[in-house]
């Protein structure tokens, strides 16, 4: 379903919520900075503190959403995160499973010239495992890490992504131009080049039925799965133990 004239995300909207999430994620990555080393000088540095502060700018996303958006009221109105049903996370999970497909037919010629498959597995396995980060076996940081990145991740990325810059994108150009530019959005804001063709295969299927359905909670659920998938795998070859790559 189309988006109707009414029912457009204004710029100022967007702008609201990432300067809200933009100022919370600063004052708050400082602040837990300041008290950590303070209380807890084992988590004041390194990646104890990185996977806090990480967890944080998710959570300032989805609050930054919240503000601009009038609560969760207004997300379901103008993010339409709306009730789902069980035949739209079926069509989501094969649209997931063709991304992936997708994305492996681009690895696969790109290996002929750029990156080596084995470079991609890492990477993939690098993201599975937080950066490394799960490979300590702490409770606490695999709750920040693994429990963020199937839980408060996907909700935050597709509020972004998906609601907000896409309402705002697709009230003003048509739907094939808004679900290339969320998706090209959405693979730049992956931290190596080697992930951009997989995030990219991933945004498009996701944006492709985030218009289809005019919801964004089916690919929240895909997107939670993807990280379980990740992860799961990440364990499953390398135990999390895997180099330090960034």
């Amino acid at each position: 379903m189309a988006i109707q004239p009414g029912d457009r995300v204004s710029g100022a909207r967007v702008l609201k919520a990432l300067g809200a999430t933009t100022l919370m994620a600063v004052a708050g990555g400082l602040a837990t900075a300041y008290a950590l080393r303070a209380v807890a000088p084992s988590w004041g540095g390194g990646d104890r503190l990185a996977a806090v502060i990480v967890a944080e700018v998710y959570v300032a996303i989805i609050v930054g959403h919240l503000i601009a958006f009038h609560g969760w009221r207004g997300a379901r109105e103008f993010l339409r995160l709306r009730p789902v049903s069980a035949d739209q996370i079926v069509v989501a999970c094969a649209v997931w499973v063709v991304g992936w497909m997708a994305a492996s037919v681009i690895y696969l010629a790109l290996s002929l010239w750029l990156w080596p498959l084995t470079h991609v597995r890492d990477a993939f396995m690098w993201i599975g495992a937080d950066g490394g980060r799960l490979a300590s076996r702490e409770p606490l940081l695999f709750v920040l890490g693994a429990g963020r990145a199937v839980t408060v991740t996907p909700i935050a990325e597709e509020m972004l992504f998906r609601g907000s810059l896409f309402g705002w994108i697709r009230g003003r150009l048509t739907a094939p131009v808004t679900i290339v530019v969320t998706a090209s959005l959405f693979a730049l804001a992956h931290p190596m080049a080697v992930l951009w063709p997989g995030a990219f295969c991933f945004g498009l299927g996701a944006a492709w039925y985030r218009e289809r359905s005019d919801s964004l909670t089916p690919f929240i659920i895909v997107h939670a799965l993807n990280s379980v998938a990740l992860v799961a795998v990440s364990y499953a070859f390398t135990g999390w133990d895997v180099p330090k790559m960034l």
